[in-house]
């Protein structure tokens, strides 16, 4: 049975390091299918040759009625995050095989191991990074049964605590039913606060939970009005490295780990970009700005995207406006029945 990868984005247009990033996933997994699905409708999603668009069910709106996260954070994005796993359920039961799903700032490299993931007999793969948190950053689901059991534990988890997120609800079930969970591996031995806590894998790599992407590519600008911090560490974070652990592998044209013998390297397969800079996100390009940025970085602690800075003020602008519009017409319709009177 062939793998199959999933992007998902909900609530919003999608963003074009995601366009470019499905484009590349899927130049370089050519015997893979890859899907992007999605909740809204628009022309730009036929930039996707397979995609699927799903309405809200009435589960999700449920749910989302009793979730306690700030709406107005991002688009509800702590909520998009955890509704994607029952699109993910409603796309397996319409295309049931193992799948992959993918985090739209996630880039994968080209010799991603995709066949070693059919071997996993587990119904779930994914990465475990602290000791709170589980992440969907690289998740495989082996069958439409293990995906609609993720989104009704999901609904679960959330009925008891509304604020949990859906990094907690992956470490959760990790720990309630440790035998449906493989863990990914995220780094060696070697880069482990603790080694033991790094489990073997029968897959010859590892998978950036977040750590790697943070470190090189720096936090997302979108929580600083533009500032990204490079060589950000990860709170509660299960690793220890520096920028002598990594670097550029020519023959990989991808991340991989310096061992302590200076000769021996092992592979990273998946990196968490959280920078989201669309010039990391197409094929071609990638290795040549991977390369110098691991030259330059180094040398800066942050670095500034104005495009996002200025989304982001007119953004606030335009709200701003609109709650002043909402004060004026509030004042009026007052002042109007105080004159009736």
């Amino acid at each position: 049975m062939d793998l199959q990868v999933v992007f998902i984005h909900t609530r919003t247009l999608p963003p074009l390091h995601l366009i470019l990033n499905y484009r590349r996933t899927r130049l370089i997994l050519k015997q893979t299918d890859v899907w992007m699905l999605h909740d809204t409708k628009s022309r730009i999603w036929n930039l996707f040759p397979k995609q699927i668009a799903f309405g809200k069910s009435q589960r999700e709106k449920n749910l989302e009625e009793i979730y306690k996260y700030p709406k107005n954070f991002r688009n509800n994005f702590w909520f998009s995050s955890l509704v994607r796993f029952s699109l993910l359920a409603r796309f397996m039961r319409l295309h049931d095989a193992p799948t992959i799903h993918v985090e739209s700032d996630v880039i994968l490299a080209e010799d991603f191991p995709t066949q070693e993931f059919l071997r996993i007999t587990t119904p779930f793969a994914y990465p475990i990074v602290s000791d709170e948190r589980g992440i969907a950053s690289t998740i495989f689901v082996r069958d439409k049964k293990s995906a609609e059991f993720l989104w009704q534990y999901s609904e679960k988890v959330v009925e008891q605590n509304p604020l949990a997120s859906d990094m907690e609800v992956l470490f959760d079930l990790w720990k309630e039913h440790p035998e449906m969970v493989t863990k990914l591996p995220i780094a060696p031995r070697y880069l482990c606060k603790q080694p033991q806590s790094q489990e073997l894998s029968e897959i010859p790599g590892y998978f950036d939970g977040h750590d790697f992407g943070v470190f090189v590519g720096g936090t997302n600008p979108w929580n600083r009005r533009g500032v990204s911090e490079i060589r950000s560490r990860i709170e509660g974070s299960k690793l220890i490295f520096d920028q002598d652990s990594i670097y550029y592998d020519k023959s990989r044209k991808f991340i991989s780990f310096r061992r302590f013998n200076g000769i021996d390297s092992d592979s990273l397969y998946s990196l968490h970009f959280t920078n989201k800079n669309p010039i990391f996100f197409t094929k071609r390009m990638f290795p040549v700005f991977l390369r110098i940025w691991l030259l330059l970085y180094v040398k800066i602690n942050k670095t500034f995207h104005p495009i996002v800075f200025a989304i982001m003020f007119i953004k606030s602008v335009k709200r701003k406006s609109l709650n002043l519009k909402k004060y004026q017409l509030k004042t009026k319709l007052f002042s109007n029945k105080n004159r009736v009177e």
